[in-house]
C-alpha cells in the first residue's frame, strides 16, 4: 500500500469513527475530546468535534533527524556566543557557554545513539497530525468554539498537544520518540 493510499484509508476510517453515532467508543476521538475538555476553562459538559481530518504523520527517523538538526544549530550558536564573549573579555559569560555547549553536545550524542538503536524502526510512525474543528460547552452555558485546531496523537491514542497554530505541532512530537525524554532528563524544555 502506498503512503498516500495508507493515509487516505486511515483518514476515512478516522472520519467514519469520529462521525458515526454508534455505541462503539472510539479511543482516538475520546482522547481528543478529553484534551479539548482539559484545555477549556471550567469543566465542559459537552465537547463536539465537527471536523476531524488526518493531515500528516511523523516518522521516527524524521523526528530523530530533526532533533539532531536542532541541537547542531544550538551547538553552533552557543559556540559563536562563546567566541564573542572570549573576544570581549567576558570570561564568566564564556564559561557559562562552555557548560551549555557540553550539555547540547551530550544531547546530540544521545540522539545519535537513539538513531542507531532504532535504525530498523526509522520508518515507523510515532505521531499522527489531525486538523479539527468543534466546540466545548460548559455546564454554565459558556461556549468555546474552535474553527481550526491541530492535534498530534501517538499510535496508541495519547494526545501530545492541542494547538491552534499548525507550526506548533512539531515542537512536541519529538516527545514521542522512545527514550527522548529520558535523554533530556531535567532539561525537558529542549
Amino acid at each position: 500500500m502506498t503512503k498516500n493510499a495508507f493515509f487516505a484509508a486511515l483518514a476515512a476510517t478516522a472520519l467514519c469513527l469520529a462521525s458515526c453515532g454508534g455505541n462503539e467508543p472510539d479511543p482516538l476521538t475520546d482522547a481528543v475530546k478529553a484534551k479539548i475538555a482539559e484545555s477549556v476553562k471550567g469543566l465542559p459538559e459537552d465537547v463536539r468535534i465537527d471536523h476531524f481530518e488526518l493531515i500528516d504523520s511523523s516518522a521516527l527517523g524524521t523526528e530523530l533527524s530533526r532533533c539532531k538538526d536542532l541541537f547542531r544549530v544550538k551547538i553552533k550558536r552557543e559556540n559563536e556566543l562563546y567566541e564573542k564573549y572570549q573576544r570581549n573579555a567576558q570570561y564568566s559569560a564564556a564559561s557559562a557557554k562552555v557548560q551549555v555547549i557540553a550539555k547540547a553536545q551530550k544531547h546530540y550524542d544521545g540522539i545519535e545513539e537513539l538513531e542507531k538503536k532504532f535504525a530498523a524502526q526509522k520508518d515507523s510512525i510515532i505521531a499522527y497530525h489531525y486538523k479539527l474543528a468543534g466546540r466545548a460547552k460548559s455546564s454554565e452555558g459558556a461556549l468555546a468554539k474552535f474553527d481550526e485546531a491541530y492535534v498530534a496523537v501517538t499510535p496508541d491514542n495519547k494526545v501530545l498537544t492541542l494547538v491552534t497554530d499548525k507550526r506548533d505541532l512539531g515542537k512536541v512530537v519529538r516527545h514521542a520518540i522512545p527514550g527522548y525524554m529520558d535523554l533530556l532528563g531535567a532539561d525537558k524544555e529542549e
